[in-house]
This record gives structure tokens, sequence and C-alpha cells, in this order.
């Protein structure tokens, strides 16, 4: 049991990972695109909650992350709220 929650968090975290991974990439991407926002994925809670859930294991294959427009930095004068440095 232990064996199949463990890899089932593996698959979950690695899973996360490449979708922040993109969100990332697309945001060094339209660096310079005026008006773009930066998006983020934050699947560090998602994937605790559902560790933490009653039933890990089914939480694990059901679990999702989402991108979304991390909104807490600077705008810069063009509109766009990406650092290139931060990223």
């Amino acid at each position: 049991m232990l064996f199949d929650t463990t890899q089932g968090a593996l698959e979950a975290a690695i899973s996360g990972a490449a979708q922040r991974q993109q969100a990332l990439a697309a945001n060094l991407a339209n660096a310079n695109t005026p008006g773009y926002q930066r998006v983020d994925v934050d699947f560090h809670s998602s994937l605790a909650a559902a560790l933490g859930s009653g039933d890990a294991q089914e939480a694990l294959h059901s679990v999702k992350f989402a991108t979304q427009v991390d909104s807490s930095g600077a705008t810069r004068a063009d509109g766009s709220s990406v650092d290139v440095d931060a990223e």
C-alpha cells in the first residue's frame, strides 16, 4: 500500500512540476508582450491536500493542477507582469 501511494505521489509531483515548467517557459516567451500577465502552477498545495485526505491513493489519481494568473508581482508600464530575473 505504501509503494502505491508513494508512486502515485511521485507521478503527480512530476506532472505538476512539468505543468509549472510549461507555465514558466510561457512567461519567458511572453516577457516582452504588452499586457501579458504572469502565470504559475501551485502544485504543492494540491499535492499536499491530496496526501492529507482520508484516501490519499484515490485522491492522487484525481488531483488536478491549474495554471493561474499570478497578480502578486509588479506590473510594468506596458502592462506585462513578467520579471525575467525572477523567472
